[in-house]
């Protein structure tokens, strides 16, 4: 955008959101955790790990991967609720086995 009586002087979009520093009067350096011309978008932790999508700083995973940055793979079936997800993998509760510990 432009200010000023004649509409010349530049300033930066939006006021960097609140969320960087105008420098120049033209160019936000946004704060970390932040990008865009505005600084108004919410980055996500690890771009997601590549494993999901990043909506205003939230991952949603892919299936298969769980976590706040999408980095831990997910068990199946979550255990069944009998079991611990370690890596990945089922570590099942005493009396209960199978892949996702669904077999009592």
């Amino acid at each position: 955008g432009f200010s000023g009586p004649e509409c010349a002087t530049a300033i930066c979009p939006n006021k960097c959101s609140g969320h960087g520093v105008c420098k120049n009067g033209v160019t936000c350096h946004c704060d970390p955790g932040f990008a865009g011309s505005d600084c108004s978008t919410r980055l996500c932790v690890n771009d997601c790990s590549g494993n999901g999508q990043c909506f205003d700083g939230l991952c949603a995973c892919a299936k298969g991967w769980i976590g706040a940055a999408c980095d831990k793979p997910a068990c199946p079936n979550d255990c069944s609720g009998a079991g611990v997800c370690k890596n990945g993998s089922c570590v099942c509760s005493p009396g209960w086995k199978g892949a996702d510990c669904s077999t009592g």
